[in-house]
């Protein structure tokens, strides 16, 4: 009898200790996630796999898949972007008007991966058709493409400050899962691409699509309209609240009226009779203009050498695929450093230094190949200015998209931003690089494309001497 008893409660205990093993590794997860931030880490490399999957290699697409001639190919590319210029604000702003960010970005990326596939109907369609299929994928896909990365960066900003409570300073090491995956798939695809061709993006695209809306639906940041003004409002007083120690009178009746300036817009945001006039009137505060007109002058740069580089280096340089891979990763990896390193970099530089500093690394790099003919041992060297400017000047872009942002607009600055440094310069370098190609030469292209971001370091220069005289004799007063 009592054999039979304690047989009968021996799984009961069983049970209990497994509950309770599962309990604890639960919340050793949850500690690891508290601690190390897995999960916006997990999202910025599952999203970024799919935003880079189909970023280097677009030419070969249009010319291998498609049979498009190259000096055509531009006006393919130029389609795309415009139509990503005007993705990139409609969905952030959709989401910050409904509230359902996360839902909208899970679907972005399901519909990435479905429309990618269009492009199989080359297999039904006469080859006559296929131009015309060709538009037709890319308008769409850059239609989506325009609101995937400003809706990430606002997951990745709420899952920090709100979720985990840590300081907007903490995205950069984030972010640099984003430039890992960056330079994995890359590698991965010019890898891929010289055993099964092009046809390996119809199986890369779908499946890093579905990684992206999975890893956004388990893990992103989700709140209601009602949530969000209530956050705002704790945000504000809580603002208000602590600068009364550190502020005099004249400073927090300003701070006040800006607060409430800011909680006017959000109730503004989420009528339905916003007008054109409000929302310009919104974005054009003049700090976040200075930040565009910087990032545009390098955006400028930036996507001259993304069109027209794989090119130069294929045929003049006589790199293969999988060189210039090697290249693109050690670029990447090199930029981990710089996200890794952003909260220092804020603490001791600040946002305009670090907009310089990008701005510098990409003239570097823009006149080593203008004028001058690396040796193919020295790309992947060069390509390292690649990092170090994109990572500055993401970081200090993304910060002061946030800061300006008045309560209810963190989305649509974001994509702002995204719009002038990515889809303004993606829409033009096509059109007008595909024009001049045919009368000068590559080197003269890039050598004109150097002239954007030369002026601009020029004159945000002398603003930073400007403002440091400045502050040098309020402190002598």
């Amino acid at each position: 009898m009592h054999l039979r008893k304690t047989h009968q409660w021996e799984p009961l205990e069983q049970n209990q200790r497994v509950r309770g093993h599962k309990q604890m590794s639960f919340q050793g997860a949850l500690t690891l996630n508290n601690r190390f931030l897995l999960t916006p880490k997990y999202i910025c490399f599952a999203v970024g796999a799919l935003n880079y999957a189909f970023d280097v290699y677009r030419m070969k697409l249009l010319t291998q898949h498609f049979g498009f001639e190259e000096d055509l190919c531009c006006y393919v590319m130029g389609v795309m972007n415009m139509a990503s210029f005007v993705g990139v604000t409609l969905w952030s702003s959709l989401a910050d008007r409904l509230g359902i960010h996360r839902i909208m970005l899970v679907g972005i990326c399901l519909a990435m991966s479905a429309v990618f596939e269009l492009g199989l109907l080359t297999a039904y369609l006469d080859k006559q058709y296929w131009h015309y299929l060709a538009f037709t994928t890319c308008g769409l896909y850059g239609l989506l493409l325009g609101g995937l990365m400003p809706l990430t960066d606002d997951q990745i900003l709420k899952l920090l400050t709100r979720r985990f409570g840590k300081d907007k300073s903490q995205y950069g090491r984030q972010a640099m899962m984003g430039m890992l995956v960056y330079g994995i798939i890359t590698k991965t695809a010019s890898y891929l691409f010289d055993i099964y061709k092009v046809g390996v993006f119809f199986v890369i695209v779908p499946v890093a699509g579905l990684l992206a809306s999975t890893s956004v639906l388990m893990f992103g940041y989700h709140t209601t309209p009602t949530e969000e003004r209530m956050e705002k409002t704790i945000e504000n007083e809580e603002l208000l609240v602590s600068s009364e120690k550190t502020m005099g009178e004249e400073e927090l009746v300003v701070l006040s009226e800006k607060t409430m300036g800011d909680e006017k817009l959000l109730a503004l945001s989420e009528t339905s009779s916003t007008s054109f006039s409000s929302y310009v009137t919104t974005i054009a505060r003049p700090r976040f203009i200075l930040c565009l007109l910087v990032v545009m002058a390098t955006g400028f740069g930036r996507q001259t050498l993304k069109f027209y580089l794989p090119q130069f280096l294929n045929k003049e340089l006589l790199l293969s695929e999988n060189q210039i891979g090697n290249a693109y990763l050690g670029s990447s990896c090199f930029s981990i450093l710089f996200y890794f390193c952003a909260p220092i970099s804020f603490r001791y530089l600040g946002v305009r230094p670090m907009l310089l500093i990008g701005q510098l690394a990409m003239i570097m790099r823009i006149s080593i190949y203008a004028f001058f003919t690396p040796h193919p041992h020295l790309v992947p060297f060069v390509e390292l200015l690649n990092g170090m400017g994109y990572s500055f000047t993401h970081l200090a872009a993304v910060q002061e998209a946030t800061e300006c942002a008045p309560p209810g607009w963190e989305a649509t600055f974001q994509a702002v931003y995204g719009c002038i440094f990515v889809q303004l310069p993606a829409m033009v370098c096509p059109i007008v690089g595909g024009y001049l190609v045919k009368w000068c030469e590559r080197k003269t292209l890039l050598r004109i494309a150097l002239a954007f971001p030369v002026v601009s370091s020029v004159l945000l220069s002398c603003y930073l001497v400007f403002q440091m005289f400045q502050s040098s004799r309020r402190l002598s007063k």
